[in-house]
């Protein structure tokens, strides 16, 4: 069985990220001011209190939960299972 690091789960979310044309990283340097910008619809692994959970930035620059907070395994799953579910929706489209 993988070993999933925080590593492994950065580039499955890359990969959805790429997937769905979202921006791959959560906040941008914004060359006129100086500053990081949020970029809304990006998808980003929260690592907090031991555990993670993903989720996706607003376009007020918050952002939501998306998956549950638990192990890394748990997290790996259900993007996963969104690939899953993304890959249906294509071939019912077809």
């Amino acid at each position: 069985m993988q070993r999933i690091t925080k590593a492994v789960l950065e580039s499955r979310v890359q990969s959805l990220n790429e997937r769905l044309g979202m921006p791959t990283k959560p906040y941008a340097l914004n060359e006129e001011t100086g500053r990081y910008d949020h970029q809304p619809g990006c998808y980003y692994v929260d690592a907090s209190y031991g555990a993670f959970r993903l989720e996706r930035m607003c376009d007020s620059g918050g952002s939501r939960d998306v998956s549950l907070r638990g192990p890394r395994r748990e997290v790996y799953n259900f993007i996963g299972a969104m690939f899953s579910g993304m890959q249906a929706l294509e071939a019912a489209t077809v």
